[in-house]
């Protein structure tokens, strides 16, 4: 039922909240984890903040730190367990995945959000290696989709019954950053031969598009989707960085350059505006219906911008440095 409303009101809510355009970034607040961050991921219908931290506990175990993201103050925190390296939230059942190595080899351990609890321990791959890079969660169809670098596929995992259900290959191309337009459930993965591969999974095509080719010859890592227009942004770390626009018909429309070393971009789909992490330090962000870029927020984090995540409810960006977390307005 909570499927079927959110995919019923959404446009109704994007149409209304389009017309708000980007404004002067306010710091809003800073937290500070020495032991380092891992991600971020952002609940906005909860209203929480997920933060995936590196050592989180005494004991060396991962561990996740809990925070409002109204109050902008620290809920609870519950550990991981081992390495981690990626994580995200269904905004729907609430149920938060975080990327994991304990096993023989990658899995995705699904915890509920409010007592830390372990609800399954999903095995993508049982080979050792690289491992998961990225996450990225249906929360109309629930279904998680995990970028495995250790098979070099694309992993489709059921949110309700836990369960592997399909693995999607890109003919050898090794997968980064992963997106899901939740309406049509269309999956977008940047790929190392700098290419972004589009996976319906209504059909089970996969078709390519390619990416703009970077001065430095880095290609492509980050991802994200406007799910109203079915606009994607894929940056491409270099110097400068670079991030491609691609229209509702997955056709490159346009290049722009940021700052240095972008690696990951993330949309507020209710203004139209993406925001693209540069490792230097700042994050620029892009009008994407005028298709420029309209603004730098100057991170405070003195350990550069590796990740962005936007709350599009409350309207601010979470801003991951290496040991360190910024909140700004947008």
């Amino acid at each position: 039922m909570i499927q079927k409303m959110l995919k019923a009101i959404c446009p109704a809510i994007l149409l209304l909240a389009g017309v708000a355009g980007a404004q002067a970034q306010t710091n809003l607040a800073n937290f500070n984890f020495p032991n380092g961050v891992n991600g971020v991921a952002i609940d906005y219908i909860a209203g929480r903040a997920y933060v995936l931290l590196n050592n989180g506990f005494t004991d060396g175990s991962n561990a996740v730190q809990v925070i409002n993201t109204k109050t902008l103050q620290p809920m609870n925190i519950f550990s991981t367990g081992g390495p981690s390296g990626a994580i995200a939230v269904n905004v729907v059942t609430g149920t938060v995945y975080v990327a994991g190595t304990e096993g023989n080899g990658p899995e995705v351990v699904a915890f509920n959000p409010t007592t830390g609890a372990r609800i399954a321990t999903i095995p993508v791959s049982s080979n050792m290696g690289p491992g998961i890079v990225a996450i990225a969660v249906n929360p109309v169809k629930n279904e998680v989709f995990v970028s495995n670098d250790t098979d070099n596929n694309l992993v489709v995992i059921n949110g309700a019954t836990n369960a592997v259900t399909g693995t999607v290959s890109f003919a050898g191309a090794i997968p980064a950053g992963v997106a899901v337009n939740f309406l049509n459930n269309k999956v977008y993965v940047a790929l190392s031969t700098n290419q972004v591969a589009l996976y319906s999974v209504k059909t089970g095509i996969v078709t390519y598009t390619n990416a703009d080719p970077n001065p430095s010859g880095n290609s492509v890592t980050g991802v994200a989707v406007d799910p109203d227009l079915g606009k994607a942004y894929v940056t491409n770390p270099g110097y400068p960085g670079t991030v491609d626009l691609f229209n509702g018909k997955d056709k490159l429309v346009k290049t722009l350059p940021v700052g240095t070393y972008a690696t990951s971009v993330d949309v507020d789909y209710t203004k139209e505006i993406g925001f693209v992490a540069n490792q230097e330090g700042t994050v620029s962000i892009i009008d994407g219906d005028e298709k420029e870029v309209i603004g730098t927020v100057m991170a405070t984090s003195a350990s550069g911008s590796n990740t962005v995540n936007v709350d599009s409810v409350q309207h601010t960006l979470w801003i991951a440095g290496f040991s360190d977390v910024a909140v700004f307005t947008e």
